[in-house]
């Protein structure tokens, strides 16, 4: 069965990491603060695609607690044939920040896998809970 929501392309605005030199390689307990800002919105002049943009942050919580902090921003195009508003705009904000939540955190994967500390995923991110306001983006 086909999807009624495609991504029809994405991109990354900016990737910044620093490794924290004070990191003793403690792997079993990273612990981090993230921080996330969106954007959701329709393309002007075009009826069929909408953006979605996520600037994500991150950093230790405390000392040593996390080898990384930095930040990754990008952007994806969606696309809902045959979607009525109402539906697109709930797909658009739970399922399109999901999605491109999870192609950011590859990223930051992929460079820090080149990194004098090792690759670190960024944690899950709840956007069910972001949305309604139940839950700050730290996770505090």
């Amino acid at each position: 069965m086909d999807s009624h929501m495609q991504l029809n392309e994405y991109h990354l605005n900016g990737i910044s990491i620093e490794s924290i030199g004070s990191f003793n390689n403690k792997r079993d307990s990273i612990d981090m603060r993230l921080g996330v800002e969106h954007e959701l919105a329709k393309i002007a002049g075009d009826a069929e695609f909408y953006l979605v943009r996520l600037d994500v942050s991150f950093e230790p919580i405390e000392d040593n607690s996390a080898p990384y902090r930095g930040s990754v921003s990008g952007q994806a195009l969606f696309s809902f044939p045959d979607m009525e508003e109402e539906e697109r705009d709930i797909y658009l904000m739970y399922n399109g920040t999901s999605i491109l939540y999870g192609l950011l955190r590859a990223q930051v994967v992929q460079v820090t896998a080149q990194c004098k500390d090792g690759k670190m995923l960024l944690p899950a991110f709840d956007f069910i809970n972001y949305f309604s306001g139940q839950d700050s983006p730290d996770g505090e």
